[in-house]
Parts: structure tokens; sequence; C-alpha cells
């Protein structure tokens, strides 16, 4: 398993069947998917591809990226919630979908907030 820089690797049934696959972060804002092809017992890593929302990589905009899965939105399938280096942070919600056995994220969306009392 390869990703350039310092990984931020999160483990999760991505794709549905019953294995732990994982998606890290990246040093350089992407996100890299690698798929359990292997059992639970005896995990077996397809080669990394990046995920990717409408034909473009997902990235965050910032580097040194913090990646956690969570179900925000409650609807079975776990989301992203991404830490970027300068203290935002985002939520990339997942589909539900699969293609090819990769699970489909949109865009990141970063929470807002307001910096009245902030310096």
């Amino acid at each position: 398993i390869d990703v350039y820089g310092m990984p931020s690797p999160n483990f999760g049934d991505w794709d549905g069947d019953g294995d732990y696959d994982l998606i890290c972060g990246e040093f350089l804002d992407r996100f890299t998917y690698f798929q359990n092809i292997g059992s639970r017992s005896q995990p077996k890593y397809e080669e990394g591809v990046f995920l990717q929302s409408e034909g473009q990589d997902i990235r965050a905009e910032l580097e040194m990226i913090r990646v956690e899965a969570f179900d925000w939105d409650m609807d079975s399938d776990l989301d992203l919630i991404v830490g970027d280096e300068d203290g935002r942070v985002s939520f990339i919600e997942n589909t539900g979908a699969l293609e090819d056995h990769i699970p489909v994220f949109k865009q990141p969306r970063y929470f807002q907030q307001k910096a009245e009392n902030l310096k």
C-alpha cells in the first residue's frame, strides 16, 4: 500500500462485501481507495485508485489532510469528514453507489464557522 507522504488511513466496508477496504488521505490533498479482494482475516489489497466525482479527482484544498469515516447523514453508508492543515473541516458525502467496486462520493463541502471571536 503506497500513497504519497503521510497517509491518513481509514478502514471500512466501502464496497459492501463484508471485509475492510481502505481509504487514505495523502500529503498532496487526494484520496486513495484500496479495495480488499481478500478477507477480513487475510486481507489482500488491490492497487490504489484516486477517488473521483464526476470524472474529477476529489481533492481537499490544502495538503496534509486527516480523514475520518462516519455516517454523517445517517443513510447507512460511510461518509468522509476531512480536516485540512489550516483547521478547516469538510464533508464528503458517500452517494451509496459503486462504480467498479469503488464507492462514489460527491465533491467536498466545507463547514462554515462564524469568525466573530476568532483572530
